[in-house]
């Protein structure tokens, strides 16, 4: 993990970048690149990983996984869509391929 660094001092190469991987509602599951990420005025290394996170009252919830764990993310995503919105299929998005 590297330090907390201020905006300015990294490039946008070395930004992290957020991917959505598929979507129900207000469900979505992540993909997010290692690079730098906002952490209130400054910025934060972030390592590769994966999310199941949604919109609730105006906020974001949810949970992360490390990149070695992408099926437990697909799992976690499945269920939530599941049980809230049952007989309802999630969308997924090209190139994304689940096993």
């Amino acid at each position: 993990m590297k330090n907390i660094v201020e905006y300015g001092t990294f490039t946008d190469q070395e930004r992290s970048k957020k991917s959505v991987l598929g979507e129900l509602h207000q469900y979505r599951l992540l993909h997010i690149s290692a690079g730098y990420e906002p952490a209130g005025a400054c910025a934060r290394w972030t390592d590769e990983e994966y999310a199941v996170n949604f919109d609730l009252d105006g906020a974001i919830h949810g949970r992360r996984f490390a990149a070695d764990n992408r099926q437990q993310a697909i799992q976690l995503f499945e269920q939530w869509t599941a049980e809230r919105y049952p007989g309802e299929e999630p969308t997924y998005f090209f190139p994304f391929v689940l096993t």
